[in-house]
C-alpha cells in the first residue's frame, strides 16, 4: 500500500489493478480455449448429438419407453459416447 495517499485513491487503484489481472486472466482463459477449440476441429472431435456433450442420458432412453418408467432425476452413462460428451469422428 500506497502510505500518504487519500484513502479512495488507494481503493480505486487496488480495484483497477484487480480488475486488470482479471482481464490478463480471462484473456488467457479465452486464448486456450480457442486452442482446444482449433484442435478439436483439425482431431475430428464433436459434441455427442445423443447427450448433447453432457455424457449423461435419461435413465431408461436406450430401453423401449412403454415398458420403462422414466424417472428424470435419474440417469446413465450415454453409450455414444461412453460418457465423455464427445465423438471422434473418423475418417
Amino acid at each position: 500500500m500506497r502510505s500518504g495517499l487519500h484513502p479512495m485513491v488507494m481503493y480505486l487503484t487496488e480495484k483497477i489493478m484487480g480488475c486488470e489481472a482479471e482481464l490478463v486472466m480471462a484473456k488467457e482463459i479465452a486464448e486456450e480455449v480457442f486452442k482446444l477449440l482449433k484442435s478439436n476441429i483439425t482431431t475430428g472431435l464433436h459434441c455427442c448429438p445423443v447427450c448433447d456433450g453432457r455424457g449423461v442420458v435419461r435413465q431408461g432412453f436406450y430401453e423401449d419407453c412403454r415398458a420403462t418408467i422414466l424417472c428424470p432425476n435419474n440417469q446413465e452413462t450415454c453409450r455414444a459416447c461412453a460418457g465423455v460428451g464427445y465423438l471422434e469422428l473418423t475418417t
